[in-house]
C-alpha cells in the first residue's frame, strides 16, 4: 500500500489549468469523471488550505462545451469548503461562466480575457456579498450595478476594484447608475479606461476607506473627481493618486 502524499502545513493552493483533453478511447462522461477525480485528489492532499486560487490560462482554442462543463465542475469541487476561493481567467476565449455554479465565499475574480466577457452572469451577482477583489475588462458596466431584473447590487466587502478597456465591446455611452452605495468599503480603485458612468457612483460612501486611486481622466471626469472630494480633505486616507490622460478621449 502506497503512503499518501500530503501537505498538512499548506495554507494556500494555486492551480493553473491549461486545458482539458478527451482522448479517442475516452468518452465525455469518462473524461468528466477523471477531471473530478483529479480535483478530489488535490483536495485530499491539501486538506488544511484556507485559500485557493484557480487560474485558467493557455487555452489555445475556442472553449467548447466540454471545456466549460469540465472547468465549472472542477472549480466547484476544488473550492468546496474553502473559506476564500479565487478565480482567474487569462487569455481564455470563453464567453461566459454560466457553467460555474455559485461558489460559496468567492473572494476574488480576475478576468483577463482577450475576447469579451459578459459580466451579466450569476457568478458575479451571487458572489456580490463575498467578493473582495474584482478585476475585469469592461464590456457591460451596467451588469456590474444591476441584476437581470434591474435591481441594484451592493458589494459590502469589496476592497479592490479594477476596470480596464475591452475595445470589442465597450460603449462610449455613460450609464445612469442607481442611487445606492454599491462599494461602501472600497480601498483601491483602478479605472484604466474612460469612466463609464454618468455620476460618481463608484465614489459614494467610501470617503473614509479609499486609499489608492488610479484614474484615466477627461474633462468630465475631472469635474467628477472634484465633486466627489478627491482633491479636498474629504478623503483623508487617500495615499496614492495616479491620473493620466486616456488616448481614446478628446
Amino acid at each position: 500500500m502506497r503512503d499518501t502524499v500530503g501537505f498538512p502545513s499548506a495554507h494556500k493552493l494555486t492551480i493553473f489549468v491549461t486545458g482539458w483533453t478527451i482522448t479517442p478511447l475516452c468518452s465525455k462522461d469518462e473524461a468528466i469523471v477523471n477531471v473530478l477525480e483529479f480535483a478530489r485528489l488535490i483536495r485530499s492532499v491539501t486538506q488544511g488550505v484556507a485559500t485557493a486560487e484557480v487560474i485558467f490560462t493557455g487555452f489555445n482554442k475556442l472553449v467548447g462545451e466540454f471545456d466549460e462543463e469540465a472547468s465549472g465542475m472542477f472549480m466547484n469541487l476544488l473550492c468546496a469548503n474553502i473559506k476564500s476561493p479565487g478565480l482567474e481567467l487569462r487569455d481564455l476565449n470563453i464567453k461566459h461562466t454560466s457553467t460555474v455554479d455559485h461558489i460559496p465565499q468567492l473572494s476574488s475574480l480576475d478576468v483577463r480575457c482577450t475576447t469579451s466577457f459578459d459580466l451579466n452572469t450569476d457568478l458575479v451577482h451571487k458572489s456580490s456579498s463575498s467578493l473582495q477583489i474584482l478585476k475585469f475588462g469592461i464590456c457591460n458596466a451596467r451588469a456590474l450595478l444591476y441584476d437581470f431584473h434591474g435591481n441594484s447590487i451592493v458589494y459590502p466587502n469589496m476592497k479592490q476594484l479594477a476596470m480596464f478597456y475591452a475595445p470589442l465591446a465597450y460603449s462610449k455611452e455613460r450609464i445612469m447608475a442607481p442611487s445606492t452605495v454599491p462599494f461602501p468599503e472600497l480601498e483601491s480603485l483602478s479605472i484604466n479606461m474612460p469612466y463609464p458612468f454618468a455620476d460618481d457612483v463608484l465614489f459614494r460612501g467610501n470617503s473614509t476607506t479609499l486609499k489608492d486611486l488610479d484614474f484615466k481622466i477627461d474633462t468630465d471626469s475631472v469635474h467628477l473627481l472634484y465633486d466627489s472630494g478627491v482633491f479636498a480633505n474629504k478623503r483623508r486616507k487617500l495615499r496614492t493618486l495616479t491620473l493620466s490622460k486616456d488616448s481614446r478621449t478628446h
